[in-house]
């Protein structure tokens, strides 16, 4: 279900998330801001960077496999991971460019409801 509410935006241009929309993305205190089109997405940031976590279990086993030994295995895991989100970052910019445009707004009708 789509839903939306007004909120009401400081002379210092900050302003409350809904507890309800707060809780149901299970946001902690910092959010990530997006700027898309006409619109602003925000979303809970990530608990860690995946770039520092979520991949190394995979580097390392590649890099066992490949036959990496001793100081050499974690020379070549740090290598890989910084490749990691240049590697993202460049996927995000690609999938940016060849969207198409959405208009959130014509899933609502006049009074605001689906």
């Amino acid at each position: 279900m789509t839903e939306r509410k007004r909120v009401k935006i400081s002379s210092s241009r900050q302003f409350s998330i809904p507890k309800e929309y707060y809780d149901a993305l299970g946001m902690g205190d910092e959010a990530i801001v997006e700027l898309h089109e006409n619109r602003l997405v925000i979303r809970p940031a990530p608990k860690e960077d995946p770039d520092d976590n979520y991949f190394t279990e995979f580097i390392y086993q590649d890099v066992i496999n490949e036959g990496f030994e001793g100081s050499d295995i974690m020379k070549e895991v740090n290598k890989r991971k910084k490749k990691i989100k240049p590697a993202i970052d460049a996927f995000v910019e690609d999938a940016r460019k060849n969207a198409k445009p959405f208009d959130l707004d014509s899933l609502f009708d006049d009074d605001g409801d689906e």
